[in-house]
């Protein structure tokens, strides 16, 4: 299952960064995060970096003031991603049971890479939910489509639908979780435009909490006023035992580039 089973934690949040074999993730945490600053120990040593199959990674603690809310945690590079994904995802747990007495932080080598957590909250942006691809005619097209203005970023926001047990495990209902992501620009009628919509995409992230589950940010920037499709694509696996199957759910969106007029 997902939810760390070497020791119980209450409260997680995704970390997502640009996938490498080397380069650790290194992700900040502000007073923005009232949650883990109102949860932690005041310590840190209830700190515990997973990956998505709930398998316990190294990290360590850069800087860490409780009394300033703000910390830097470095976290070991997940193995065994998914091939094609470009964005990883690892967690970070606390709020343990019992209070933790050993410090777990370590020496996590490598030249770090920029990691992002996005705090509990709203996601403004245009949403996604239940969007698919739909037949229409003798072909197919999204069942969802973005204007979005030329020089300017747009906000996709993709819920993504996990697995969930009746009864809350060890701190969560999740039996599965998002261990990469791969968000792209296609050309959406085969016409060779928009010439290289991979550079449409500003920026990805995967949002997760209690209330709102997990969902794909995507930063779009269209550099043309043309037609383009949207891909946002999930790896989810599921528990060890093999009962749930992993998949990648894919949710897509016409991508409509628009000129401003003023």
């Amino acid at each position: 299952m997902p939810w760390p089973s070497a020791s119980n934690r209450k409260y997680r949040v995704a970390v997502t960064w640009t996938i490498s074999s080397t380069n650790p993730p290194k992700v900040d945490f502000g007073p923005e995060f009232a949650d883990l600053w109102s949860s932690v120990q005041s310590d840190g040593y209830d700190l515990l970096a997973c990956d998505a199959s709930g398998k316990t990674v190294a990290h360590q603690r850069i800087t860490w003031s409780y009394a300033n809310k703000g910390a830097t945690i470095q976290i070991t590079c997940p193995s065994g991603l998914p091939a094609n994904a470009t964005v990883g995802v690892v967690y970070l747990y606390w709020g343990a049971d019992a209070t933790v007495s050993v410090d777990p932080s370590t020496t996590v080598s490598g030249t770090a890479a920029a990691g992002f957590a996005v705090p509990p909250g709203g996601l403004p942006g245009v949403s996604l939910e239940g969007s698919a691809v739909i037949p229409e005619g003798n072909g197919y097209t999204a069942s969802a489509s973005i204007l979005a203005p030329v020089g300017g970023i747009t906000l996709a926001v993709a819920p993504v639908a996990l697995a969930l047990a009746d009864v809350s495990i060890r701190g969560g209902r999740e039996l599965e979780d998002v261990e990469g992501l791969r968000v792209e620009v296609l050309d959406a009628d085969a016409s060779g435009a928009p010439a290289s919509p991979g550079t449409w995409v500003a920026g990805v992230r995967l949002a997760w909490s209690a209330d709102r589950g997990a969902a794909i940010l995507a930063a779009v920037a269209p550099a043309t006023a043309e037609l383009g499709l949207l891909r946002l694509r999930a790896w989810t696996t599921g528990p060890q035992s093999g009962g749930l199957l992993d998949r990648a759910p894919t949710t897509y969106a016409l991508l409509q580039g628009v000129t401003p007029t003023e």
